[in-house]
């Protein structure tokens, strides 16, 4: 039929798709019906109407399957991740290789380091960016041994002399709090996020910097809000104002304190989850 939107002619209809394949319901896409479908050594994805890789022989040559059932070409890697089982990434051509001989450590995976006088790739390594994430260079080899809290499960700190994660005792870092939960103690806060559609107030504690923060947190500024005729905390040097903002996604305007840079002005700061509400979670 004639699509005056785009000017042109269009098909309508399973009989537009190849052999296997329908119209989605929105009729805007050809989505696989089985596995039949999509030919020897792939699948068919039936929540998204895709044709997913089982294997290697799934894919054309030059590609290899990856772990997501997409085929995926040898010479387009970053990093070892982006490279199957028994091989990786050669950074000086971006192109995933056999493990073999070497002649620089970023021709080993990780794990290993190109030895100097076999150059075969050997277990160990001589810095952290020689192992898998989250693991350090130690005494020449990898493992565990955290550098920072990130490296550490949710809601645990590093201790940076061992290497080892444990939680801290008295933290209420993403609790509940206000009318409906609990206080948050004399030194800490009773925050709520600055974001679409979250209305929960939370426990923020008091923090400098980054690595006063547990693991999934940092260390952020705290603003005020006002109700537009004032009410704003006053600050040495500096004059404040309750001024409106367009906040993203928010309806009408939002009333902060803010001081003489015309910018809400940042009272303190405190540990926030970085995922932007509580309970926090691990970044992906």
């Amino acid at each position: 039929e004639y699509n005056a939107n785009i000017g042109a002619c269009v098909c309508i209809g399973d009989n537009c798709c190849p052999t296997g394949f329908k119209k989605d319901p929105g009729g805007t896409r050809c989505v696989c019906i089985s596995d039949a479908s999509c030919g020897p050594n792939s699948t068919c994805d039936m929540v998204t109407g895709g044709c997913r890789c089982l294997n290697d022989s799934g894919c054309k040559t030059g590609n290899f399957c990856n772990s997501l059932g997409f085929c995926q070409s040898f010479a387009s890697c970053t990093s070892n991740l982006d490279c199957p089982a028994a091989t990786f990434c050669d950074i000086t051509t971006s192109k995933c290789v056999n493990q073999g001989p070497c002649t620089i450590d970023e021709h080993c995976a990780f794990d290993s380091i190109c030895g100097s006088s076999s150059l075969m790739c050997r277990p160990g390594c001589r810095r952290d960016g020689d192992c898998n994430p989250k693991n350090s260079c130690v005494n020449g080899q990898c493992q565990f041994f955290c550098r920072s809290n990130d490296a550490c499960p949710l809601n645990q700190f590093c201790d940076t002399t061992t290497g080892t994660c444990a939680p801290k005792t008295g933290r209420v870092d993403c609790q509940t709090c206000g009318l409906s939960g609990i206080g948050c103690g004399a030194a800490n806060h009773c925050l709520s996020f600055v974001t679409e559609g979250q209305t929960a107030n939370f426990c923020g504690m008091n923090c400098l910097k980054n690595s006063d923060c547990p693991s999934g947190f940092d260390c952020g500024g705290v603003i005020f809000g006002c109700s537009g005729l004032g009410g704003c905390d006053a600050v040495a040097g500096d004059t404040i104002s309750c001024k409106a903002f367009q906040v993203e996604n928010e309806m009408g305007d939002q009333f902060f304190c803010a001081d003489s840079s015309g910018l809400p002005h940042e009272y303190f700061k405190a540990c926030a989850p970085k995922s932007g509400f509580c309970p926090a979670t691990v970044a992906p």
